[in-house]
């Protein structure tokens, strides 16, 4: 137990969640994608996609600060499920 909570202290797994512009942005394709998805990929809509999904993972990522959600517990949802869990 010491050894899984040293290797989460020093990923940072146990810290509040916090992201790079490259993690944000990673966050924001794959979620684009989902919304894609679910329309059935018809062309037209890539850029509408684009700023909702930006849209959603910013109140996401507000939605889990304001909660004091972890790296660590992040992680472990996954982010289609941190979609579904941390929006609205």
């Amino acid at each position: 137990m010491a050894r899984t909570r040293r290797r989460h202290e020093d990923r940072g797994l146990d810290q509040p969640i916090t992201v790079t512009q490259e993690e944000r942005h990673e966050m924001v394709s794959v979620a684009a994608y989902f919304l894609a998805e679910r329309r059935g990929f018809s062309p037209g809509q890539e850029l509408e996609d684009w700023w909702e999904a930006a849209a959603v993972i910013d109140q996401m990522l507000q939605n889990m600060g304001s909660a004091g959600v972890t790296r660590g517990e992040y992680e472990r949802v996954g982010l289609r499920n941190a979609l579904r869990l941390w929006v609205e």
